[in-house]
């Protein structure tokens, strides 16, 4: 599954700045083994948001899925919020090098889960701090069914190599996928 770095930062509408008009848009984007975008399309609209949304995704960086150790094209859920926060959307912190995941994320399929056949991708939002242990873990997109707890047991079990900027590690923040799929 690929990683989103970092966060997204986009331009907020001034006309739903001025009218205070808050959302979360919600894009599927195609993550190529490159970490570049091929494809975005808009999942959850909230007018007056979708363009800027797109635009700070195709700006944003990606490190992409792996199957096998090896990077692969994969699809990845994004949810761009637009929250005023005293008049202001939120900041954005630059990178010169991305956070890497050591190891992988397993998560352990829940049996109650697996018997109901409940599938899904939970996605979580994490805060990778300066020496590559997680801080915070946010569930921005739930699957019942237990999955969302199996997800964020699975994630805090990791460890990144810390993102760094002007080459001095910083705290960032991912969006994290984690699939459930029954064989």
């Amino acid at each position: 599954m690929p990683i989103l770095i970092g966060r997204i930062s986009p331009v907020y509408p001034e006309f739903c700045r001025r009218n205070r008009i808050q959302g979360t848009v919600v894009l599927e984007v195609e993550v190529l083994k490159d970490g570049s975008i091929r494809n975005i399309h808009v999942r959850r609209s909230v007018p007056g948001f979708d363009e800027a949304a797109i635009e700070a995704v195709r700006k944003a960086g990606f490190i992409p899925g792996q199957s096998g150790g090896k990077p692969i094209d994969t699809l990845l859920l994004v949810p761009v919020e637009f929250k005023l926060e005293d008049g202001t959307p939120s900041g954005f912190v630059s990178w010169d090098k991305p956070p890497v995941l050591i190891g992988s994320i397993s998560p352990v399929y829940p049996d109650s889960a697996r018997v109901k056949g409940v599938q899904g991708t939970v996605v979580l939002e994490i805060e990778v701090l300066k020496d590559g242990s997680i801080r915070d873990i946010f569930v921005k997109r739930s699957v019942p069914g237990g999955l969302d707890g199996a997800a964020i047991e699975a994630v805090r079990k990791v460890r990144f190599e810390p993102a760094l900027s002007e080459g001095k590690p910083i705290d960032v923040k991912l969006y994290i996928p984690v699939e459930f799929k029954l064989d």
